[in-house]
């Protein structure tokens, strides 16, 4: 059997046999000497039948790997593969009571925020009384955060020359995401006026200049220098980390996109706002990690939205294959995928102490993020009253919080807005005040599941 036979067969692309092949985890398969093409024993394609159904329930590489390890066979190697399936059904059960009770609270929001706008305080507190049960069936006790809240001077208005303040950052080095335009800038700009070595990583690397030029000159940091990065391009990914020599003490995963009004894809087939926003992400954080180590000390920032209150990872169709796409929830899941990454970042990486937050810079309407969205549309949410924007200085503020607050030592895994850590959820919050962060965005087994996933989608 051919390699495309055998890949057809077990549902698997070609490049996923090929790099189980590179990293060991099944045997290399021997060309055949007449015609020089892979010939795959039925053997072979049993095998690979096994670890595509262990890859299709969220096993990771690791675990499929102890599995091959313990060289089961007949009776016991089936009774797992229906133990793992079992398992993977009650998770999908699960997840389709979660959604609806997600489904519920953002309707009661809709609804309770109607009666707001409409001056009928009477019918909102009604609507009120209906979230309080739902609200604490999201937000059981066991998954609030169970640390002391960090909290700072610094809030809505403040922007992150204060936050950075005092703050000496010499013999330092930050690589910042999308850092040519939004609050990408501003962040870069913070950084290198404490006196890090900044690196400005972009995908047009002529506005990467420019921005680099007037922080140079506005800072009178010299040490501020471009990387190209296409966070879709894995190339280009893999090119950076070459590229990078030496220790990085900060990593802000600041690039992303948004509202994408088309289905579309990565080269890979991943849906675009996850593979851009997550995925690229998450492979240069891994690619980095050497360098992170060798900091000794570093922190990793994620940027996220409030937006992820609008939906958790649907691990059962991540790429909407099965779903109607709807830009809004491609890129809640991505956001709230950006927080999960810090949650189980910080557990993998604890021990090399490295810290990893994540974070909500404010609604900014003044950023190329919102470039997809018509101008009627923008100019109608701006005078809504339903955001109170923040400029870029204020946006950039609690990712250069995060990535420099001496209160922030030893904290990880957890998530921020308005220089402040998030408390739960709170649907009645607005305007200025904090959104709140989600349950099942904090949950460290949705973390350690999407950590899987990524580390397979990323194969």
């Amino acid at each position: 059997m051919t390699i495309a036979e055998a890949a057809a067969r077990c549902g698997l692309p070609e490049s996923t046999l090929r790099y189980w092949e590179r990293i060991g985890l099944v045997n290399r398969v021997r060309r055949d000497a007449s015609s020089g093409h892979r010939r795959y024993r039925p053997e072979d394609v049993a095998t690979l039948e096994a670890l595509g159904n262990l890859r299709a329930v969220g096993l990771s590489i690791e675990d499929m790997r102890a599995y091959l390890a313990s060289a089961r066979r007949g009776d016991e190697a089936a009774g797992e593969q229906r133990e793992l399936f079992e398992t993977h059904a009650r998770r999908l059960a699960d997840e389709v009571a979660e959604l609806e009770l997600r489904r519920r609270y953002l309707d009661l929001k809709v609804r309770y925020w109607s009666a707001r706008e409409a001056g009928d305080r009477d019918k909102a507190a009604a609507v009120a009384d209906e979230l309080a049960p739902i609200i604490r069936r999201m937000n059981p006790k066991d998954k609030r955060m169970i640390t002391t809240r960090v909290t700072s001077p610094f809030g809505f208005e403040s922007t992150a020359a204060e936050v950075v303040a005092g703050i000496d950052l010499h013999g330092r080095r930050a690589l910042v995401t999308g850092a040519a335009s939004g609050i990408g800038v501003e962040t870069a700009r913070a950084l290198a006026s404490a006196g890090a070595e900044t690196v400005i990583a972009a995908r047009d690397l002529a506005a990467a200049e420019r921005i680099a030029a007037d922080i140079r000159a506005t800072t009178r940091n010299p040490a501020v220098s471009v990387a190209r990065l296409d966070l879709l391009d894995r190339g280009s990914i893999d090119q950076l980390v070459r590229d990078l020599a030496g220790p990085l003490h900060i990593l802000v995963n600041n690039a992303g996109v948004m509202a994408v009004p088309e289905l579309s894809r990565s080269p890979e087939g991943h849906e675009l706002q996850f593979a851009t926003n997550h995925l690229g992400h998450f492979s240069l954080a891994l690619g980095l990690l050497p360098a992170l180590r060798a900091a000794g000390g570093a922190r990793v920032v994620s940027v996220s939205s409030r937006a992820h209150l609008n939906s958790p990872v649907v691990f059962d169709d991540i790429d909407f294959r099965h779903r109607r796409y709807d830009p809004a929830l491609a890129y809640a899941q991505s956001k709230t995928a950006n927080v999960l990454f810090a949650v189980a970042a910080a557990r993998h990486w604890s021990d090399d102490g490295i810290e990893v937050n994540a974070l909500h810079p404010g609604a900014i309407a003044d950023s190329n993020l919102s470039r997809y969205y018509p101008s009627a549309e923008l100019a109608a949410l701006r005078s809504s009253g339903r955001y109170t924007f923040k400029t870029l200085a204020q946006g950039a503020a609690t990712s250069v919080y995060v990535a420099t607050s001496p209160r922030l030592g030893g904290v990880a895994g957890r998530y921020f807005e308005n220089c402040q850590e998030a408390t739960p959820d709170d649907p009645t919050a607005a305007g200025t005040d904090a959104a709140g962060v989600a349950a099942y965005a904090l949950d460290p087994e949705s973390a350690q599941r999407l950590w899987a996933v990524s580390e397979q989608m990323n194969q």
